[in-house]
């Protein structure tokens, strides 16, 4: 049956276009939240440590098992994963938490998206702070959604070219208000590639401009009309 069903997805592969394959957003993090809610999640971290890292070699193991059928019979050139481990305010774990709990099951993951020759993308779409500094650490290769702020501009020039950003985008900014004018979204955009593009390591994408309404429209319109515009002539120069 796998092979049946991956024929005819073979057959709408576009060989000029990089093949990308999600293996999760929710995934070591938010699935044992989502089993037991917030606090209980939280809490099993420090009080049931045993249990807890049982139960995320158990969601790790089924991921590196989908990502071996990944490499078998999609042969993506990048896989990404990864999990909300920030909200708006920051991250929602001490560091050092992350990194006794967490970092050692993202770096399997992350170890075997390369395996199965792929890049890896680490999805994060919160208030990253520290994330950012881990996930590469842990071999990602890109970063997707990071919240735009000042830790991140810092990560940048720290990290260069190593710090590959898929989003850039301010979905708080001034080109995400409603009925925001053509010149605003525009300028958004270029704000986007001048600040995170500029040696060429973002890919840029909105990462926000929802609904089906005409300043939808019009938004997605502008952006990525100047996207293409204006990010090609910075490629060019990086």
């Amino acid at each position: 049956k796998a092979k049946m069903s991956y024929k005819p997805e073979k057959k709408k592969s576009d060989p000029k276009k990089v093949n990308i394959a999600l293996l999760n957003t929710m995934g070591i993090f938010l699935i044992p939240v989502n089993m037991l809610g917030w606090e209980k999640a939280l809490c099993a971290v420090l009080e049931e440590p045993e249990e807890m890292d049982e139960l995320l070699r158990a969601i790790t193991d089924f991921l590196l098992e989908i990502l071996d059928y990944l490499g078998k019979y999609i042969h993506p050139d990048i896989v990404f994963s990864g999990d909300d481990f920030a909200g708006g305010s920051g991250p929602f774990l001490a560091r050092h938490v992350f990194q006794r709990v967490y970092k050692p099951y993202l770096i399997e993951i992350c170890d075997k998206i390369h395996q199965i020759g792929a890049l890896a993308e680490f999805h994060c779409c919160g208030n990253c702070q520290y994330v950012i500094e881990e996930a590469i650490d842990c071999g990602y290769d890109i970063c997707q959604l990071p919240e735009p702020n000042a830790q991140l501009e810092r990560d940048k020039e720290r990290f260069g070219s190593r710090l590959v950003i898929t989003g850039g985008w301010d979905r708080r900014g001034p080109g995400s208000r409603e009925n925001a004018p053509e010149e605003v979204v525009r300028q958004s955009v270029r704000t986007a590639v001048d600040t995170y593009g500029r040696d060429g390591a973002l890919i840029f994408w909105d990462g926000g401009i929802i609904g089906t309404g005409e300043d939808t429209k019009n938004k997605l319109r502008w952006a990525y009309d100047e996207a293409r515009r204006y990010g090609a002539v910075v490629y060019r120069e990086a």
